[in-house]
Parts: C-alpha cells; structure tokens; sequence
C-alpha cells in the first residue's frame, strides 16, 4: 500500500486488511460503501464508465488493487469537493448528487489505469472458492450442509475446505457467519423487523446465538447496532 492506491472488494467478499503502522509510516485510507442499484442510476449517460463499471461488478478484472498515484492531485481535489458538500448545510440535499459525481470520477481514475491491461491479466480466473462463495450467497439463511456443497460441486467436504481456506484464508464457516452477519446489519438497517425474525431470515434462528455472533463480530448488540443508526 503507498499514497494512491485504491483497493476495490465485491459485495460480500471476505478480505482482511493488515497494515505495519508506526510514527515514521502512519496510516490513513478513505472508506466508500454504496449501493450498486445507487450508482446504476448515473450510468446510462456514459457507456465507457458502464463498462468499466460492470467489468468490476461482474469480477471480470484481474486485478483488484490499482494505483492511482499518477492522478492523485485529482483525486484529491475529488475527494475535497465531495466534503465540501457534505459540510455544506445549505446544499440542500446535493449530497446525493455529491456522491454520484464522487463515484464517476473514481470510475473514471480506474478506467484510466486499467485501459491497456497486461496480456494474460485481464480477466479473473474462476476458483472454487468463488464457486462456494456463490453457493453460499444462494444458501445462507438455511441450515449449512457442508456434505450438500460439496455433493453440488462434486468434491469432498474435507477437500473443499482445505481449498477455500488455501484461496481466502479463511474457513468456509467463518466467511458464512460473516455474510450472516453482514445481511443482519442490513436488515436492521432497513427494516424494524424484530430481532429474533432477522436472526431466522439470515439462518440463525437460535436468538441467543445470534445476539452472541453478532456482539462477537460487530463489537455490539443487535440491539445497540440498531440504535446507533
């Protein structure tokens, strides 16, 4: 990681993030979470941008960290206007705009770096892992079989553990707790569903169990996590 450098991860993709810090070598990233349905909205007036935009969504690209050094006075200036926006208090619900055109102009950095692609990198080869991965998007609010994912994808169940954990780092049961997890946080945003309900929809119906994964993942309750929203 140095100044520029951009990571961008799927939704749902498991990743960790580790970083030497100290004095002499601080550390300091932007985070930007959205909706695809969000900046689909944008899109239709730049084809290029689409594109580019939907080669990422569909993880057609080999690469998944890029350096945006060479623009970074521009990326800088970006990220500047956006907060201008934000702090703004008589924007008048141009944050929404602020956002969108925060979001072309990173699309537009990445196309930039990745129009001349190496030869043989421009396209992300399929694992198994991302075959569970899929499998587990399609399966995560029922009861997990491991003997059912490795019958549908005609391997055993110790082989295909050992697999996952070799291509992510990380077991099968932990990335499925954490893509749990990750649905409840949305439900509770969304929804006023109760507690127990979300736990059952996510595929933990036990309630005690659930607000126990929760805490344990996300430093709080179901409860808490709700409340600071």
């Amino acid at each position: 990681m140095r100044p520029g450098s951009l990571f961008f991860f799927l939704p749902n993709q498991l990743h960790k993030v580790q970083a030497d810090i100290n004095e002499e070598r601080p550390y300091e990233r932007s985070i930007i979470h959205f909706e695809p349905a969000f900046l689909e909205r944008f899109l239709p007036p730049f084809p290029s941008l689409r594109d580019t935009y939907m080669r990422m969504k569909k993880g057609l690209l080999f690469k998944q960290s890029l350096e945006l050094s060479a623009c970074q006075t521009e990326l800088g200036a970006a990220f500047d206007s956006f907060q201008g926006v934000i702090y703004d208090s008589g924007a008048g619900g141009g944050e929404e705009e602020g956002a969108a055109i925060l979001l072309l102009q990173l699309l537009t950095f990445i196309q930039r770096e990745i129009a001349e692609p190496i030869a043989g990198e421009g396209v992300k080869p399929i694992r198994h892992s991302d075959e569970i991965m899929a499998w587990i998007e399609r399966h995560y609010s029922e009861p997990f079989q491991l003997d059912k994912l490795a019958a549908e994808l005609h391997m055993s169940g110790s082989y295909l553990s050992r697999l996952f954990r070799q291509e992510t780092g990380s077991s099968i049961t932990g990335y499925l707790a954490a893509r749990r997890i990750q649905q409840a946080c949305s439900l509770l945003r969304g929804s006023d569903k109760p507690i127990e309900l979300i736990g059952q929809q996510v595929g933990l119906p036990n309630v005690s169990y659930f607000i126990q994964l929760f805490k344990r993942t996300m430093g709080i309750s179901p409860h808490q996590y709700r409340l600071k929203l």
